[in-house]
């Protein structure tokens, strides 16, 4: 599923995926690092997902488009 979306997303133009998620380790084993909450784009802070939703034990795990798919 993982390979799916990442290929969808490239399809799509997607330059870079930024997480939202408490499973670092499963995404971190594929090819993702782990960024700091700061580092995110502005964009990203401004949604309710990432200001309210995401628990605070979460980790911002992201991956350039062109690393190779998972």
């Amino acid at each position: 599923m993982l390979a799916y979306a990442e290929q969808a997303d490239r399809q799509r133009g997607v330059q870079t995926l930024y997480l939202l998620t408490a499973a670092a380790a499963f995404f971190t084993q594929r090819g993702y690092v782990r960024i700091p909450c700061e580092n995110a784009p502005p964009a990203l802070h401004q949604t309710a997902e990432f200001a309210a939703l995401c628990p605070a034990s979460a980790v911002r795990p992201t991956k350039a488009r062109d690393s190779p798919p998972a």
